[in-house]
């Protein structure tokens, strides 16, 4: 048997991040988990998050 992720919406992906000091990536409605980060990506995903939120 193969399982299927399933997809989440934009809106409750940030409120997950809201609530877990760990980072994900979001893409096209699926959350993958960050291995690391830089001040420079920081910067660009609350650039990213706050046009999402618009």
């Amino acid at each position: 048997m193969i399982a299927v992720p399933n997809s989440i919406s934009a809106e409750e992906y940030l409120e997950i991040e809201r609530q877990t000091p760990i980072r994900h990536e979001y893409r096209r409605g699926f959350v993958y988990a960050m291995a690391g980060k830089t001040d420079n990506h920081d910067k660009k995903i609350c650039r990213k998050r706050k046009f999402m939120v618009k």
